[in-house]
C-alpha cells in the first residue's frame, strides 16, 4: 500500500519548491546560531567544545519534529485531500484493501516523504557546524543520535496518526491546533532542557515512551472507528 502511494505520487513543483526552501532557511537558521555561539566562545576557549556539541545535541533532539510537522501541514493535504476532492479516495475504498490499510498507508506516505528531507535537513546543519567551526564533524551524544534516528520519528509518526485519525472521525477538529501546540511544546522545552544540561534521559525516555503507546492507542482507536462511509463522507 505504502509502495504504491509513494509510486503514484506527483508533487507540485511549488510544493517541491516549498520543501527544499524549508530546509535551506532551517540549515541557515542553525549556522547563525552556531556563528553566534562562536562569537561568544572563541577559539581556544576550553567550554568551545562543550558548547558546540550540546548544540548539536539540541540540534539531533530537537529540530528534527517541528521541520516535520511543518513540511507535514503542506503534505498531507497534497495526498490526501487530493483525492478526497477528486472523490478518487471512493475507487480505492471499493477493493478490497480494508479502511485500516488506506489510513495507514496515507499516513506512511506523508511519514516517508517529510521524514527523509527532513533528517537531511538535521545531519546537513550538524555536519557543516562542526566542519566550519570546529574543523571536524562533531557527532551527537548516544542518547541525541537515538532520538534524531529513533526518538523524533516516533513522536512524529504519533503526531501524524492522531491528526489524521482526528480530521476522519471528528471531520473539523477545532481543538486540533492545540493538540499539535501541546506536542510542539513539550519538544521545544526539551530542547531547551537539552542545551541547559548535559543529561535529560529521563525526559526524552517519557517522551518516547508516549510517542510508542501512543500510536499503539491511535492505531487500535482507528481499528473500531474507521469505515469506508466514515473517510469517503468526511
Amino acid at each position: 500500500m505504502v509502495w504504491k502511494e509513494l509510486s503514484a505520487l506527483r508533487l507540485r513543483p511549488e510544493l517541491c519548491m516549498y520543501i527544499v526552501v524549508a530546509a535551506v532557511i532551517a540549515i541557515i537558521f542553525w549556522i547563525g546560531a552556531a556563528a553566534k555561539l562562536s562569537a561568544r566562545v572563541p577559539i581556544g576557549d576550553p567550554n568551545r567544545e562543550v558548547i558546540f556539541q550540546l548544540l548539536v545535541n539540541m540540534i539531533a533532539r530537537s529540530a528534527p519534529f517541528p521541520m516535520a510537522m511543518l513540511l507535514a501541514y503542506q503534505l498531507q493535504e497534497e495526498i490526501f485531500l487530493h483525492e478526497k476532492l477528486t472523490r478518487t479516495i471512493e475507487t480505492l475504498l471499493s477493493s478490497p484493501i480494508t479502511p485500516l490499510a488506506v489510513w495507514l498507508g496515507k499516513v506512511s506516505t506523508v511519514f516517508l516523504v517529510t521524514w527523509i528531507p527532513t533528517f537531511a535537513m538535521c545531519t546537513t546543519a550538524i555536519v557543516l557546524i562542526g566542519l566550519r567551526y570546529m574543523n571536524m564533524i562533531i557527532m551527537p551524544d548516544a542518547v541525541a543520535l537515538f532520538g534524531l534516528l529513533a526518538g523524533c520519528p516516533i513522536m512524529f509518526m504519533f503526531w501524524l496518526l492522531l491528526s489524521n485519525l482526528m480530521v476522519l472521525v471528528l471531520r473539523e477538529p477545532r481543538f486540533l491546533p492545540f493538540v499539535s501546540f501541546a506536542i510542539l511544546s513539550a519538544t521545544l522545552y526539551r530542547s531547551v532542557k537539552t542545551f541547559q544540561s548535559h543529561s535529560t534521559q529521563d525526559l526524552d525516555l517519557l517522551l518516547y515512551i508516549v510517542g510508542v503507546l501512543g500510536c499503539v492507542l491511535v492505531i487500535l482507536i482507528g481499528l473500531r472507528v474507521l469505515t469506508r462511509e466514515r473517510i469517503v463522507s468526511s
